[in-house]
């Protein structure tokens, strides 16, 4: 049996991540268009994407939260902004 709150997350994880068709379009040029940081490399991008999808999928993270809806918003902002505070990012550490 499938777990309803498991596949809601799945779904709505792939449906977010993909929307704007990063298989359709190489991760470079998205890299070239768009504020990336230089010194990433553009295919580890794509690996650690796959990965938080898996990660979305954990019984375990998806208990941490009472809705899936609350999991998706929180995994996008660490992936774009990590997990130092505004100040401390700036801080050039």
């Amino acid at each position: 049996m499938t777990n309803p709150k498991k596949q809601q997350i799945t779904n709505t994880a792939r449906d977010l991540f993909w929307k704007y068709g990063f298989r359709h379009v190489s991760i470079e040029e998205i890299c070239e268009e768009a504020d990336v940081r230089p010194d990433i490399n553009p295919q580890f991008i794509l690996y650690f994407l796959d990965k938080i999808i898996e990660i979305c999928k954990d019984e375990y993270l998806m208990n941490l939260y009472k809705r899936p809806q609350d999991l998706i918003p929180e995994v996008t902002r660490f992936f774009f902004y990590g997990i130092l505070s505004r100040k401390l990012s700036n801080d050039n550490l």
